[in-house]
């Protein structure tokens, strides 16, 4: 059981309980990216498809984020990536991430904040704790997800809505005024600016149309999809980096 509670008192990122088909910190499939959706694609993909040999690991920290332990981290030299499942990169060898990609394309060190089906307040609030608790970063990317998403704290995990249950109640609720998502957006928007300004360099970017629309930010051009076709490939991974780099100056 995960005490969200507690860990915030104690200073740690939030941290989302993994599921049945994802226990262990090495594992070979996760999400959407399962062995099902595997033998599925293995049939309907040509016969030079990159992940038809090619395997996907995905290697976390003891808090399930796709970096290594965060008291190894040189936080200030590096710089940190929030997002949902596109930043985690779901489908994605561990050398096939943005955070890798960027690594190769700079030397510099990119730290995978990434969390599989989160919201903009899930990125939000672990930005405020990267701010609070750790050196400051030579720069901080957010890689907004869709506004219509949302996060509800319960006292054994965390529950993300989207498009996955908008059925339940607390989705129906959050979704039934566009005010409300469109009002929380912009101000997990203004927030993350506030945090970071005059304190290291900022980027934030989206591939989600009407969140790069409400924002007014860059919108993402993904051009290739991962092992479970369903989110992002290597390639848009290292355009996003080059991205990134071009626009931090790095």
């Amino acid at each position: 059981m995960i005490d969200t509670v507690s860990s915030i008192k104690e200073n740690k990122f939030l941290v989302k309980a993994q599921g049945p088909n994802s226990l262990g910190l090495n594992r070979q499939y996760m999400g959407t990216d399962d062995l099902v959706a595997f033998r599925k694609n293995l049939k309907l993909q040509p016969a030079d498809w990159r992940y038809r040999t090619r395997p996907v690991n995905y290697t976390l920290n003891s808090q399930y984020y796709r970096t290594k332990s965060f008291e190894e981290i040189n936080w200030s030299e590096s710089i940190v990536i929030f997002g949902c499942s596109m930043v985690f990169g779901i489908g994605l060898d561990d050398s096939e991430t943005i955070d890798a990609a960027f690594y190769r394309q700079t030397g510099i060190p990119a730290i995978n904040m990434g969390s599989p089906g989160t919201s903009m307040m899930f990125s939000l609030y672990n930005s405020a704790i990267l701010h609070k608790n750790y050196p400051t970063p030579k720069a901080v990317i957010q890689l907004w997800t869709g506004l219509d998403r949302c996060t509800y704290f319960t006292s054994g995990d965390i529950v993300n809505y989207g498009s996955w249950n908008v059925e339940d109640p607390y989705n129906r609720a959050w979704t039934q005024d566009r005010s409300h998502s469109m009002t929380n957006a912009l101000m997990c928007q203004m927030i993350s600016k506030q945090l970071w300004k005059d304190k290291t360099k900022y980027y934030e970017a989206s591939s989600f149309g009407a969140t790069a629309d409400a924002l007014e930010c860059d919108m993402l051009t993904l051009t290739d999809q991962g092992r479970d076709l369903a989110h992002p490939g290597h390639c848009s991974a290292e355009n996003i980096a080059e991205l990134i780099a071009t626009k931090l100056k790095l």
